[in-house]
């Protein structure tokens, strides 16, 4: 579960991570919210964390992105989505 995903601070190695784990990603559930306007690059590195899951086999169904025109960086964005998020990945 990611939100408000700040990984232009890491994004070199998370998606290094992904692309060459040993680890058998396909089977988990990954869940990224994020508003519109946080960040002008969030969009993009979390689309392209979602492809390097994707290329390891995870499947659509257990990706879940939701980008809120409202979304901001705080804690009560995040409290609004945290029970969406947990139903989800239930």
């Amino acid at each position: 579960m990611a939100f408000s995903s700040a990984f232009w601070f890491n994004a070199e190695d998370l998606n290094a991570f992904i692309l060459n784990s040993k680890v058998n990603l396909k089977h988990q559930k990954y869940y990224f919210v994020q508003g519109k306007h946080e960040d002008e690059d969030m969009e993009a590195q979390t689309n392209r964390v979602i492809e390097n899951l994707k290329s390891k086999n995870v499947k659509s169904k257990n990706i879940f992105l939701k980008i809120d025109e409202d979304g901001k960086h705080n804690e009560i964005y995040w409290r609004r989505e945290f029970e969406s998020a947990v139903l989800w990945l239930d």
